[in-house]
């Protein structure tokens, strides 16, 4: 049965792996760019990835575009209260030779003022900009859960 369990996540594991997209422009990938599907009403989400630098000097995000939504770049804090903030951060960056995660409770892309729902399956494009490696086109695959984070409506 142990084996048997293994083998399945193994299974699950490069299934997973075949569905990520990773999207390369010079130094910089962003891998698996996401969101959730969203409710009937709901007007905003938040894009979600990971952001890589293979090269050796820093690189920075510096905006993103997409015709689905305003994408602007955020960032949730807690103070000492448990009081979570978001703020617009004007640049965020990719140290050399590092990664940088956009993930829930951390740097993520807001989607405000959705322009048709998002849903499950869905593939939209969008660009992000980078100070020194320019505009990268991506897409954000739509998931359900927690692949993107509900933002009211």
């Amino acid at each position: 049965m142990t084996r048997l369990a293994l083998l399945a996540a193994a299974a699950l594991a490069v299934a997973s792996l075949a569905r990520a997209e990773t999207f390369t422009l010079g130094a910089i990938s962003v891998v698996e760019p996401t969101a959730a599907a969203t409710t009937p009403g709901q007007l905003s989400d938040a894009g979600f990835m990971v952001i890589r630098n293979d090269g050796d000097t820093p690189d920075y995000l510096t905006g993103a575009s997409g015709d689905f939504a305003t994408l602007t770049l955020h960032q949730t804090t807690v103070d000492a209260n448990g009081v979570a903030r978001m703020t617009a951060v004007p640049r965020l960056e990719i140290p050399p030779h590092g990664q940088v995660a956009l993930a829930h409770g951390s740097y993520h892309l807001m989607m405000t003022g959705l322009t048709q729902p998002l849903k499950a399956g869905d593939s939209l494009p969008a660009t992000l900009t980078f100070q020194n490696a320019g505009a990268l086109a991506i897409r954000f695959t739509i998931g359900t859960g927690m692949a993107g984070m509900n933002m009211g409506g």
